[in-house]
């Protein structure tokens, strides 16, 4: 199950077809749900969010969380890393909609709250490219 949610977030970032993405995390939504997995349930629940929102494809056949219902379950469960993944997701969505201060907001925001994250290069790459817009 984690290896088809790595295929398919990957999938994404290497600029797959998005409805083929959001098929595969379709599949992969149910999966987890029906197995109970909630790890890779939510990480490809904000996979989806971002599919769908770029595509502009609602989704009608799995019940998704918004972000910020996700980022209360991050918060919750304390996972840095779902916290990680629903913050890149938010990043890039609103950097490919061209919401550059969005993206630089998001980043200072979460850079206040989590000091010593871990993945700084790919919150400093999308603050980068929003502070030269």
């Amino acid at each position: 199950m984690i290896c088809r949610w790595s295929y398919c977030a990957m999938s994404f970032w290497i600029g797959s077809d998005l409805f083929s993405v959001s098929k595969h995390l379709v599949m992969c939504i149910k999966e987890a749900a029906k197995y109970q997995h909630n790890t890779v349930l939510y990480r490809a629940m904000t996979n989806l969010n971002t599919c769908s929102y770029l595509s502009g494809k609602t989704n009608v056949e799995v019940d998704v969380k918004s972000f910020d219902e996700l980022n209360s379950i991050a918060e919750r469960t304390n996972s840095p890393y779902l916290v990680w993944q629903i913050l890149m997701n938010q990043m890039a969505l609103n950097f490919f909609m061209r919401e550059y201060k969005v993206v630089a907001e998001l980043s200072e925001k979460h850079s206040m709250k989590h000091p010593y994250s871990q993945q700084k290069w790919a919150r400093t790459l999308f603050e980068g490219v929003a502070y030269l817009n």
